[in-house]
């Protein structure tokens, strides 16, 4: 009776175990986009950091946002807009480097990590991604344009969220230039992350603010 009892219980244990374990990969998962989550962003975040701490490498931090995502939404319904942001996001993580990591953080909001990657290397990898995905707008009629946050850390920031304010905030200075353009700046923790030094179109041309 006592081993029925004992393989009874290592069994349900087992099946707690793997519930839980397909309850995190789900989490692991946006399940709109099928990139990586806000949960997942964060801890992979978090693993960057301590890296960081202790190499003293760069990394960036990529923030964007689609313009005119809700105009779709309105005119086409919101099955077409999520089916956009998919598109974005997993062209984002096709087209990243494998050591990237992809996520959505909320609405239409994506960022692309990109560890070991001076400010030289995320404009290099950004103007590559973006010319695809501008490519795919015009051909496929997507009446949208992206708008862009580039922080590269050489010092690393307090924390996750100091990171996600940093490269928001940039992002937004692509918004008030003008949207569909990239914003390009380094994260000092005595100045503003909005403060951008130079913005450029998807296709890499400069443009002096």
């Amino acid at each position: 009776m006592r081993l029925v009892t004992f393989l009874v219980i290592t069994y349900l244990c087992g099946e707690l175990r793997r519930a839980r374990e397909r309850e995190a990969s789900r989490d692991w998962a946006d399940p709109v986009t099928g990139v990586g989550s806000h949960r997942l962003f964060h801890e992979v975040a978090s693993a960057e950091l301590a890296r960081v701490q202790r190499t003293r490498r760069p990394f960036s931090l990529a923030y964007l946002d689609i313009d005119g995502l809700r105009g779709v939404n309105e005119r086409l319904g919101y099955r077409a807009g999520d089916a956009l942001l998919a598109l974005v996001a997993r062209t984002l993580d096709r087209d990243g480097r494998k050591a990237d990591t992809c996520a959505r953080i909320g609405g239409d909001e994506l960022v692309l990590l990109m560890p070991e990657t001076d400010p030289g290397g995320a404009r290099t990898a950004l103007q590559r991604i973006l010319s695809v995905l501008s490519e795919i707008f015009r051909e496929d009629g997507w009446p949208v344009t992206l708008s862009v946050g580039v922080v590269t850390f050489t010092e690393p920031p307090p924390g996750v969220d100091e990171m996600l304010r940093a490269a928001e905030s940039c992002m937004y200075a692509a918004k008030r230039a003008g949207k569909n353009r990239v914003e390009f700046t380094e994260w000092d923790e005595a100045a503003p992350a909005a403060e951008v030094e130079r913005s450029e179109q998807p296709d890499g041309a400069a443009r002096d603010r």
